[in-house]
């Protein structure tokens, strides 16, 4: 494959500059194409690592179509991976000479399945794989792969949440550990075969066959008493583990499987105000986390000695106002982040910490899609960068702080008010 000489010294115009800078290019590579004038060819010849850097993030498609021709293999496969190759590059990707380039088409999301049916009987077991993986490969192919003498296209078809019965009934007794891992957390796979995996050997198998949300509850039963932790912990944290099972587990001798049921939004009350008196303060952040969490439980964990526990408060969305308003002067700036960042704090609370001395603090504000307008104004004129590129992130920023803020002297947060004014206007970029 090679690129035309007329395709090289084609200017690369304003628009593709303009989509390079909304797609996150670096600031010396903005700068550089801005400069003047530039061809495609001047680009190569400068720095490989831009021509790569546009196949990978470009939106256009006379961009795309370019580059997967280039002469490079590691300037296609970025073409091959980008979400915005149109349908007839891919189809021609999928014949490339280099087996990195169609693997990256194989996992291509828009590979259509004419193509996914072709890279099905590549030669190379990674492409296969890739094809496995795609959650738009069709039934037959899925079947077919299903018998692959590799195992780790075996395996991509056991991660396949599209994966019909018939196949992961076959897969869950394949030779190979690995495999039967991937059917024993897949959403697909049957009351049946996660009884069978629930008495697997290997401890990985069983975990995952104790996480899975449709394992019945005689299964979650006997796996809670299973002589492996983290098997016991796969139970522990499944909401749908019945609550004779996570009051069980709540004693159980080791903290990781305490913190699995502290962490459990189908956890009882008592459990709850238990685990909050546990000597270990991960079980404890654990239940400060859980939205289940009774309000008493809340306000005790915000006066707990260890910071990573009120953290955990200061993160919950159900925490009271209350409790809020009292961490928000937490000495911690970490606690005082979170509770910026919490949708349930009240306005007074977001207005004070929009003042606070870390910026850290600020940014969360910044970020915190509940914050008021006003605040929002003040914070995009804020010192910190950080800080300023939060606000332009944020969805409740108005129109008119988006346009100052496109302007900023800071590329990122420029760069990021761009983003927020194209998704407000509509534009697919």
């Amino acid at each position: 494959m090679s690129t035309t000489a007329v395709d090289l010294q084609e200017i690369i115009d304003a628009k593709v500059i303009e989509d390079c800078e909304l797609q996150g290019a670096c600031n010396s590579g903005l700068s550089w194409l801005r400069r003047k004038p530039r061809t495609y060819a001047e680009l190569r010849d400068h720095d490989l690592s831009w021509v790569q850097w546009l196949a990978q993030h470009s939106t256009i498609p006379a961009v795309l179509e370019k580059l997967a021709t280039d002469q490079y293999a590691d300037v296609r496969y970025y073409v091959a991976q980008n979400a915005n190759s149109p349908v007839a590059v891919l189809e021609k990707l999928a014949t490339d000479q280099y087996a990195d380039v169609r693997y990256y088409v194989a996992q291509n999301a828009n590979s259509p399945v004419a193509v996914l049916e072709k890279l099905a009987t590549d030669q190379v077991a990674d492409v296969r794989y890739y094809v496995a993986q795609n959650a738009n490969s069709p039934v037959a192919v899925l079947e077919k792969l299903a018998t692959d003498q590799v195992a780790d296209v075996r395996r991509g078809v056991a991660q396949n949440a599209n994966s019909p019965v018939a196949v992961l009934e076959k897969l869950a007794t394949d030779q190979y550990a690995d495999v039967r891992y991937y059917v024993a957390q897949n959403a697909n796979s049957p009351v049946a075969v996660l009884e069978k995996l629930a008495t697997d050997q290997y401890a990985d198998v069983r975990y995952y066959v104790a996480q899975n949300a449709n394992s019945p509850v005689a299964v979650l039963e006997k796996l809670a008493t299973d002589q492996v932790a983290d098997v016991r912990r796969g139970v522990a944290q499944n909401a749908s583990s019945p609550v004779a099972v996570l009051e069980k587990l709540a004693t159980d001798q080791v903290a990781d499987v305490r913190r699995g049921v502290a962490q459990n939004a189908s956890s009882p009350v008592a459990v709850l105000e238990k685990l909050a008196t546990d000597q270990v303060a991960d079980v404890r952040r654990g239940v400060a986390q859980n939205a289940s969490s009774p309000v008493a439980v809340l306000e005790k964990l915000a006066t707990d000695q260890v910071a990573d526990v009120r953290r955990g408060v200061a993160q919950n969305a159900s925490s009271p106002v209350a409790v809020l308003e009292k961490l928000a002067t937490d000495q911690d700036a970490y606690v005082r982040y979170y509770v910026a960042q919490n949708a349930s704090s009240p306005v007074a609370v977001l207005e004070k910490l929009a003042t606070d001395q870390d910026a850290y603090v600020r940014r969360g504000v910044a970020q915190n899609a509940s914050s008021p307008v006003a605040v929002l104004e003040k914070l995009a004129t804020d010192q910190d960068a950080d800080v300023r590129r939060g606000v332009a992130q944020n969805a409740s920023s108005p129109v008119a702080v988006l346009e100052k803020l496109a302007t900023d002297q800071d590329a990122d947060v420029r760069r990021a008010a761009k983003n927020k004014l194209s998704q407000i206007n509509g534009d697919p970029q």
